[in-house]
């Protein structure tokens, strides 16, 4: 039996420490959802009452029942006839990308005395949604928490889930994608947002996954409860620990602790800790059974598949550890050089004397923008049996049109592609169409084909709140246009200088063979005098000046100019 190190003992320890922390800081949370579950009940406990009493003493009369207020989402905003009298210059201003205009009306009626709380708190989440827009996301996190402490203590519930909802929308544009999911959950109960909750839910756990178990964009920040806006002036609903609890356990609780997994180079290196002692060696599968005797308990199988899916979770890790890296290294180089080669273009289109050249080759960054999966493996859209099939072919033709385009096996990866989308015409689905277009388009933009790769990111941005491509295609699609803008641009420079050149070349002869030669008709003379005459001012601002000046100094010479007489014909003039 192999001995245990001390280092093995404090290593455990210290793990067994981390998890009990977090455990508490997820049971706070839970706490602070049932807190505030539970005061929604007392409310509706009492409106219910007040509704019944009122019911009692109501008598039917002849008005027609209202039709709901449904309102229309502008954006992330929804726009309803409740608050469009207050609020409708403001989303007009906003919708014509006013922004300063739109702030400063919101500004009026927050600090107005005149208007109801209702609308104030929708008028500081619409001006929440205005700095989101203007990328003042910090400033707009703290407008949208106003909103949600006045929305409680006014015990106005369903504008305190609007404000968890543009909560949520600011924590994932900050990539909090912990604390965007744990807002999102809040305002799950909120008429008329649960559709839209849902896909930002789903999107934020999503990114969520995409990061380390570790990573604070994964993981839950503890909470100042001194602070929070859920329970400000509430007593402690469940007997929660106060902010004491925090400060005292908040260094062991987001300590990077080393922890050895399968595979961790790291881990099975002999690296000292500060006390001198060594890490144990990292734990394979294939001699994680090796000289077991006995049954086999459920607790050593569940260890045992918890190191295979930290071994996976590695790999997929170092995967796009792999791919930020390479991310990086492009997308400077990339910008760079359309930046450069867009200018090379414009001088070339205005300077006769250089070589036309075609547009150079410029490296394709296709993880540029693209930095996670399209979807999950189990996410489908169709519920038979057969449809999930022929979904689950296209996502697979999706996945492998991208590996090839990332070992630059473009043709093959067009290939593919198109077979995605003659899948993908079968369904009477846009989206999955749209989902294979974009991977057609991306082999044609790695090859250079700009038009079809227009033409394809066109149809494939319409997969947009369905699948993750379709949120990309929108950025691709305005690159490949730039690409495709600058070529024309080059073409059409390069074509004007073909002209430009034919045209000095032929003047230039023209010149010469008049100071050459003896020209004995006069009115011939006069012709290309006047020719020359109106051909070199037209060259003059289209070539150099160096050549210009030449040209009309040729054009300005003629037999009179010589002291000596006109030359007899055929004999050339001294030089």
């Amino acid at each position: 039996m192999t001995p245990v190190q001390p280092g093995q003992v404090s290593q455990a320890v210290a793990k067994i420490l981390k998890e009990r922390d977090e455990l508490r800081i997820e049971t706070t949370y839970q706490g602070q959802i049932v807190g505030q579950l539970g005061r929604q009940l007392d409310y509706y406990e009492s409106l219910l009452i007040s509704t019944q009493c009122e019911l009692k003493a109501y008598r039917p009369h002849g008005l027609k029942n209202k039709e709901a207020d449904d309102g229309v989402w502008i954006g992330t905003w929804l726009s309803t006839k409740k608050g469009k009298f207050a609020l409708g210059p403001a989303e007009t201003a906003w919708s014509k990308r006013e922004h300063q205009r739109a702030i400063a009306i919101l500004d009026a009626i927050i600090l107005g005395g005149g208007e109801n709380n209702d609308i104030k708190i929708r008028a500081r989440l619409l001006k929440a949604v205005v700095g989101r827009d203007c990328g003042l996301k910090k400033e707009a996190l703290v407008e949208s928490e106003d909103a949600l402490q006045m929305a409680i203590e006014k015990q106005l519930y369903d504008l305190a889930g609007m404000a968890q909802f543009h909560r949520g929308v600011c924590f994932f544009h900050m990539e909090k994608f912990a604390e965007a999911s744990f807002c999102f959950s809040l305002a799950a109960h909120t008429r008329n947002y649960c559709d839209q909750v849902s896909v930002w839910k789903q999107m934020a756990e999503e990114m969520r996954l995409l990061y380390p178990s570790g990573d604070l964009k994964r993981r839950l920040e503890p909470l100042n409860l001194s602070s929070s806006a859920d329970l400000t002036d509430q007593p402690n609903p469940v007997g929660l620990p106060d902010s004491k609890f925090f400060e005292t356990t908040s260094s062991v609780v987001f300590e990077e602790i080393h922890t050895p997994r399968i595979g961790d180079f790291s881990a099975g290196s002999s690296r000292p800790s500060d006390k001198g002692q060594k890490f144990p060696p990292e734990i394979v599968p294939k001699s994680y059974w090796k000289g077991w005797r006995g049954d086999v308990k459920r607790e050593d199988f569940e260890e045992y598949r918890g190191l295979i899916m930290d071994e996976l979770e590695r790999l997929r890790l170092q995967t796009l550890e792999l791919s930020v890296w390479k991310r990086e290294k492009l997308k400077d180089e990339t910008e760079e050089a359309i930046r450069r080669h867009i200018q090379i273009g414009r001088l070339r289109a205005t300077s006769p004397e250089t070589e036309p050249r075609g547009p150079p080759k410029v490296p394709i960054p296709l993880d540029d923008l693209y930095d996670e999966e399209a979807s999950r493996p189990g996410h489908f859209i169709f519920t038979s049996i057969h449809d999930k099939l022929k979904e689950l072919n296209i996502k697979a033709l999706c996945v492998r049109a991208r590996l090839a385009i990332m070992s630059r096996h473009t043709n093959k990866a067009l290939q593919i592609a198109e077979q995605g989308c003659q899948l993908a015409l079968e369904f009477d689905f846009e989206p999955i169409y749209s989902k294979a277009q974009f991977w057609r388009g991306a082999a044609a933009y790695q090859m250079g084909d700009w038009n079809k790769a227009v033409e394809a990111f066109d149809v494939g941005r319409r997969a947009k709140d369905i699948y993750m491509e379709g949120a990309v295609a929108e950025a691709f699609l305005e690159r490949a246009k730039a690409f495709l803008a600058a070529k024309e641009g080059w073409l059409e420079g390069y074509a004007e200088q073909g002209k430009i050149e034919e045209s000095a070349e032929l003047a230039v002869t023209k010149a010469y063979e008049r100071k050459a030669l003896r020209v004995p008709d006069e009115s011939l003379a006069t012709t290309t005098t006047e020719k020359a005459e109106t051909t070199a001012p037209t060259i003059a601002g289209r070539v150099s000046p160096s050549l210009a000046a030449e040209l009309g100094e040729l054009a300005d010479s003629d037999g009179s100019d010589n002291p000596e007489g006109p030359k007899e014909e055929g004999k050339p003039m001294h030089t």
